[in-house]
């Protein structure tokens, strides 16, 4: 399996994401994984368009170098939760018509990056056409920083999203569109619209289309999703109803929850003493977002240990010592 350094100094295999994909043969006999690395932002006045290919089974992956993601931050358990380029790989795109990301095939995985848009436009945009599956995102950071319509962190037609974060503030538009193909499953992940708006998070597409939502924190929107379109359970919110399934959290105050909830100096990271803590239940993401062994039970979103704790370490709470 090829696996590619990008790095813009020229110490690797590509200067450039885009080069690095249009290397990929039109028909996939092994999988690629492009690795970025970098200390600065990469800065794309176009999409990174990943081209319709025949994967055979095969994916793509777009991961950082080892020592270079968010995760591996010396700091990573301290720092603000937040789309900075300071803290690791990150790709931002400037055109107003265009994606960070824009795919147009099966397989592909983004893991562990941040990515953001300040245009009006998806900052992921996986095609929405009928038989286009498989988009993973695992572990990311998604900010939409525009207010600008359809300014929102992810469109799709399949998605497996897992341990990440989506925030945007436009107040015309869901988190996620989702147009057509099979149901999209949504885990352990901090959906927030930080302007607040009377949209749905989740929108409604053409065909037969679903979400299941687990262990997701979701605040900002006049609700989670239409009748009929979602499953799941345990998931928060600031909602007086999550609108299906059980074992969920209602009437938050998302400003109890995380560290800060403005969008200027955003922190999604888990306050201490928050409902989310504790509250989830145990699925297949067995660490959190910077890869910290989840406890029993999980936390609901991406971070389960109070903001400045390390994570493993014993606690000692309510206990009575008689000698």
């Amino acid at each position: 399996m090829p696996t590619w350094i990008i790095d813009p100094a020229g110490a690797g295999d590509y200067t450039s994401i885009q080069a690095a994909i249009d290397a990929i043969p039109p028909t996939l006999t092994e999988s690629y994984t492009l690795r970025l690395r970098s200390t600065t932002e990469f800065v794309v006045s176009s999409n990174v368009n990943i081209a319709q290919r025949t994967m055979n089974g095969n994916w793509i992956v777009i991961e950082p170098h080892p020592g270079f993601g968010f995760a591996d931050h010396p700091n990573a358990a301290t720092n603000a939760l937040r789309y900075n380029p300071s803290n690791g790989i990150a790709i931002r795109n400037t055109n107003e018509y265009q994606s960070a990301i824009f795919i147009d095939t099966d397989n592909v995985e983004l893991r562990g990056i941040q990515l953001n848009n300040n245009v009006g436009h998806p900052v992921v945009n996986h095609l929405q056409r009928a038989g286009l599956r498989n988009l993973r995102v695992i572990n990311c950071i998604l900010e939409n920083s525009s207010t600008a319509n359809n300014a929102r962190p992810l469109a799709t037609s399949h998605a497996i999203v897992e341990n990440t974060v989506l925030v945007h503030r436009s107040n015309s538009t869901g988190v996620v569109g989702h147009l057509t193909g099979p149901s999209s499953t949504f885990s352990n992940c901090v959906i927030v619209n930080t302007a607040g708006t009377t949209q749905a998070a989740f929108e409604r597409g053409f065909g037969s289309n679903q979400y299941t939502l687990r262990n997701c924190a979701i605040f900002g929107y006049g609700s989670i999703a239409p009748g009929g379109i979602a499953t799941g359970s345990h998931n928060a919110t600031n909602l007086a109803s999550v609108g299906f399934g059980t074992n969920n959290l209602t009437n938050l105050n998302a400003a109890d929850q995380f560290e800060n909830v403005n969008f200027n100096s955003q922190d999604w990271r888990t306050r201490s003493g928050a409902a989310l803590l504790g509250a989830g239940s145990a699925l297949g993401t067995t660490t959190d977002i910077i890869g910290r062994t989840r406890p029993a039970p999980p936390a609901i979103g991406v971070w389960d240990f109070p903001a400045g704790e390390s994570g493993g370490t014993p606690r000692v709470i309510g206990c009575i010592i008689v000698s």
